[in-house]
């Protein structure tokens, strides 16, 4: 799991399986990391959405998921880009072996008081909002990279790997 302030590395050089590791074994690991990111796709975030009083951007934090920050002009637009961002966050972590924070009021509380604390630096109100958000259609790109390193067609992929869709 990351430290708060880490974000995922994707130059870190890779894990490479010892030699002599059974295909199986691999395929095993593969596909628990595939379930893994299916369900981390299909989680909702909470989400800290701080509004520039100046300008009216939005600036949105991910407590649970480290350095995934974005903003966007309208709170509609900030949404949009923080569903983004937290899949591809995902799409890099979990493809390191790591996954988000758990979501606990320590870690939220943390973020929510790192943010009023900034906006009180900038001598700013500290009205703020959270809220749960999905990660934007990583679920379905997690499907189309699954059944391509699979060389299966849709129609003969019956089940999820998480129970029938």
């Amino acid at each position: 799991k990351f430290a708060p302030g880490q974000r995922p590395n994707v130059g870190s050089g890779g894990r490479i399986p010892e030699a002599g590791a059974k295909v199986a074994n691999h395929r095993q690991s593969t596909e628990t990391r595939l379930n893994q990111r299916i369900l981390a796709g299909m989680n909702a975030y909470t989400v800290i959405l701080s509004p520039e009083p100046d300008s009216g951007v939005y600036s949105v934090t991910v407590p649970a998921m480290p350095g995934a920050i974005t903003e966007g002009e309208t709170r509609e637009a900030a949404l949009s880009a923080v569903a983004e961002v937290m899949a591809t966050w995902l799409e890099i972590a979990l493809g390191e072996g790591y996954e988000p924070l758990p979501e606990t009021p320590e870690v939220i509380g943390r973020q929510v008081a790192s943010v009023i604390e900034d906006r009180q630096a900038e001598g700013w109100d500290t009205a703020i909002e959270t809220m749960l958000v999905r990660p934007a259609a990583l679920v379905a790109q997690l499907w189309a990279d699954l059944l391509d390193s699979t060389g299966a067609k849709f129609d003969e992929w019956p089940r999820s790997p998480v129970g029938n869709i």
